[in-house]
């Protein structure tokens, strides 16, 4: 009986330790995809993104409305992490349709 304790414990133990590793994992790959959309629009490559950066570019349609809230220093660019704050205080809220924006960002 108590070997079969100890089995379920360590089972147990190395699904929790295998979950953890693959949400690490998840985010990690999360920022790696951010800072790469940003490298990519950083055409002076200073690490912030410009208004004029994100013309015509996906995320200046996804940001543009919400620039003063994301630009936190109020230094006219968004930083990387500027871009992630604002990001995990409004992940999975969702507006009008599905998008991802709550209603207050909708400007």
């Amino acid at each position: 009986m108590n070997i079969q304790k100890i089995k379920i414990a360590t089972i147990a133990l190395c699904l929790t330790i295998s979950a953890s590793v693959f949400a690490q994992d998840g985010e990690q790959k999360q920022k790696i995809k951010m800072k790469d959309r940003i490298a990519k629009l950083d055409t002076n490559n200073d690490s912030m993104l410009s208004k004029e950066e994100l013309k015509g570019s996906k995320m200046e349609k996804r940001f543009i409305n919400k620039w003063d809230t994301i630009d936190t220093s109020k230094d006219g660019l968004l930083s990387f992490e500027e871009l992630k704050a604002y990001r995990k205080e409004h992940k999975g809220k969702r507006g009008k349709r599905g998008s991802r924006e709550s209603k207050d960002d909708r400007g």
